[in-house]
């Protein structure tokens, strides 16, 4: 089964298991009322959130089940946001059932747990969204998600309500409530449980846009496939940070391991500036389900940035048996892309087999997705596209895809976003953007807007 349909089997799993103690909490109550309606999305809300617990584990089961991991992140964001909007359906009813006893006289606690609850989760999203707050501070925000799941766990069990703790439903909730307790505790433990794998700087580049870094292991090496990602802790930092990477090498003999990094602000362009050789980096990993699909007789590699460090690791493995690859890199300039040089001694090694081109936007101005798919539609017969890079690019390319021959093209893609916002749909971005341009204010754009702008821009056909 395709990774896509892993993540919607997975996904509509996930409805149901939040949907199944709904009708036995509303059928509790005598007759329909305003406090039914209240408990029942009450309900949503914490199986939401206990779901969501259990998704933070990173689990490796979890990355297999879903795909990879970076679906995990994107489905443990809407869990989040679902039980945030149940939240505030659920305090906008009165809640409060006359004529149920009180059967631990905490009545006033549990209803103050609840306000807490609500506060909290209205403080932890906005700081999700808003891009502003540093990634650290975002992180260990994160972290006080484990109590306010445990504050709306207590607000169930205290809280006055025609349910039965004893009946299925109860036992239902109470069950995952404490799936969601020990995924947290899992979750917060200490990194050195269990112990991350050390490795060893054997060589270090710092360049104007990245840096790259070789490791070797010190002891038993971590087995990872081309594609996959890891996390990487600095032995020695400051900050007891663990940041996820594409491993852009292809497995080695004596288990070393190449990663790319892009520099830009906070971690990356401070702590990792001072990584020196010797020193030891605890690694965490591998993840993910971004890998080459066997049996596809045509692929198309597109990737822009940073985004080609898996497509290098693929390429340090060698053609697949009857693959036609069509690789396309986007990148501002040769000057200040990672080492291509796996892909073009990849596409020197089989002419006839792998094409290779790369555009250098300083030169030549950024190409259109439309002006990309000029060139893919060219393509005869069933493609894999398989993209990396960023969000806004691809959400357009995917949207040329579907609007292609029907089943041409079977899309790929990582969609890794450790604190993603709401995106708005293409067509709506596209006139965000218009209306800006007619106003002379582009420049006060979001970036993610602005990124949008950029795309627009005329350039000559390649």
């Amino acid at each position: 089964m395709s990774a896509h349909w892993r993540l919607r089997l997975a996904t509509l799993v996930l409805v149901i298991l939040v949907l199944v103690p709904v009708p036995l909490v509303m059928a509790s109550f005598d007759s329909p009322s305003e406090q039914m309606l209240s408990h029942a999305f009450g309900t949503v809300a914490l199986m939401s959130m206990a779901l969501t617990v259990i998704l933070s584990a990173r689990l490796r089961v979890i990355d297999v089940v879903f795909g990879g991991l970076d679906k995990n992140y994107v489905v443990h964001k809407w869990l989040g946001l679902t039980a945030f909007a149940a939240m505030l359906v659920h305090d906008t009813f009165e809640a409060e059932v006359k004529g149920v006893p009180d059967l631990f006289g905490l009545h006033e606690l549990a209803s103050d747990f609840g306000g807490w609850v609500y506060n909290s989760l209205l403080v932890l999203i906005a700081a999700t969204f808003l891009h502003v707050i540093p990634y650290r501070w975002w992180r260990l925000s994160h972290r006080f998600m484990v109590a306010v799941f445990v504050l709306s766990m207590a607000h169930f069990v205290l809280i006055p309500k025609p349910l039965a703790l004893q009946g299925f439903a109860g036992l239902y909730l109470l069950g995952f409530c404490g799936l969601g307790l020990i995924a947290a505790l899992f979750a917060l433990r200490p990194r050195s449980i269990p112990a991350p794998t050390p490795y060893v700087v054997t060589d270090v580049q710092h360049c104007e846009q990245f840096t790259q870094l070789t490791l070797s292991p010190k002891g038993r090496p971590l087995q990872h496939k081309a594609g996959q990602f890891a996390f990487l802790q600095l032995e020695g930092s400051s900050r007891r940070e663990a940041h996820p990477f594409t491993i852009a090498s292809s497995p080695q003999e004596d288990g070393s391991m190449r990663f790319m990094i892009s520099r830009r602000i906070g971690w990356t362009n401070g702590e990792l500036r001072k990584v020196t050789s010797d020193q030891t980096i605890w690694i965490d990993g591998p993840y993910g389900q971004f890998l080459r699909r066997p049996g596809s007789s045509r692929q198309v590699w597109l990737s822009a940035g940073i985004g080609v460090t898996p497509f290098l690791a693929w390429a340090a493995e060698g053609l697949r048996p009857e693959s036609h690859v069509d690789i396309v890199h986007i990148c501002r300039s040769r000057a200040n892309a990672p080492d291509l040089s796996a892909l073009e001694t990849f596409a020197g090694n089989h002419p006839e087999t792998v094409s290779l081109k790369i555009i250098e936007t300083e030169r030549t101005g950024r190409p259109t997705p439309h002006q990309l798919m000029r060139f893919m539609r060219d393509i005869p017969g069933k493609v894999d596209l398989y993209f990396c890079g960023p969000r806004t690019f691809y959400d357009d390319v995917a949207q040329i895809c579907r609007d292609a021959k029907k089943g041409q093209f079977t899309v790929h893609h990582e969609a890794f976003e450790l604190r993603g916002g709401l995106r708005l749909p293409t067509g709506l971005r596209q006139h965000l953007v218009t209306l800006g341009d007619g106003l002379g204010m582009t420049q006060w754009l979001p970036k993610s807007l602005r990124t949008t702008a950029d795309t627009r821009e005329k350039v000559p056909d390649q």
